[in-house]
């Protein structure tokens, strides 16, 4: 089983949800107390060995670019034309994958964990050489905001059987949701030319699921939507209790908040 050595990170995103602030900075370089929330992603790469970067970006977002300039990976930069979504953003890094498995993650994503969330994929695809899609719990009331994961278990491993996108919670058929980090090889590529570059990158997920196995890992960890207001609000709370500098402050503070 080959080594997984390249990563792809979708960074293009126009941060609505952000907005007004996301006009200035891009949402992936959002500081988490001390460090760029992509720079997270970057250090969790790194330290699985994965050292060939792609990042799919705009060129709005220049700050990327010259923040990794000088890192300890090798770096390449796209930049689509227009934001069409997923797919074709994906789409672009065709050339690049090289017929090779790769990681994919949203670049807005953030998880905490003693086992990165990334090295967790990585052990589920060297015990099965399954793909592996990124899935976290949430409760149930909640699915109706994320695409939502059906699946059946074979000799124990869960693999995908269809993605609701933001289903109704009664017509959910789990509580797991997809987490914005996977495994992939290049057939995915193959699905979206045949699908169209606007369709959504579920649906192509799913035809792929429908060829090969597409197996299911449950993150263990905190999971941060750093592309909406609270997502970004709780992930600082939560590295700043984790970090040692800010930690017995954040406690403090926290203590004896009192909201007037």
């Amino acid at each position: 089983m080959k080594k997984i050595n390249k990563a792809i990170i979708l960074a293009g995103g126009l941060g609505t949800r952000m907005k007004p602030v996301s006009k200035v900075i891009p949402k992936e370089m959002f500081p988490i107390v001390d460090k760029p929330a992509l720079q997270f992603l970057v250090d969790d790469l790194i330290a699985c060995g994965i050292n060939d970067i792609l990042i799919i970006s705009s060129k709005d977002k220049s700050s990327i670019q010259n923040y990794f300039e000088n890192d300890k990976a090798r770096f390449t930069y796209i930049y689509p034309n227009q934001p069409l979504g997923v797919a074709d953003a994906l789409l672009h890094a065709k050339n690049f994958a090289q017929n090779q498995r790769f990681v994919l993650l949203f670049g807005d994503v953030l998880f905490y964990s003693k086992i990165s969330s990334i090295q967790q994929m990585i052990k589920l695809y060297e015990q099965t050489g399954n793909s592996i899609v990124g899935a976290k719990r949430v409760k149930k009331n909640l699915v109706n905001r994320y695409g939502c994961l059906e699946y059946c278990e074979i000799l124990e491993q869960k693999l995908v059987v269809n993605i609701k996108e933001k289903p109704q919670v009664k017509e959910a058929p789990s509580n797991l949701i997809l987490a914005g980090q996977y495994i992939l090889d290049s057939n995915i590529f193959d699905y979206i030319e045949q699908m169209g570059k606007k369709d959504l990158f579920t649906d192509c997920l799913l035809k792929y699921s429908q060829k090969q196995p597409l197996q299911i890992a449950i993150i263990k960890g905190e999971c941060f939507d750093i592309g909406s207001k609270a997502g970004f609000v709780n992930a600082c709370i939560y590295y700043g209790l984790k970090n040692e500098e800010t930690k017995e402050e954040v406690k403090e503070y926290i203590k004896n908040l009192k909201l007037s």
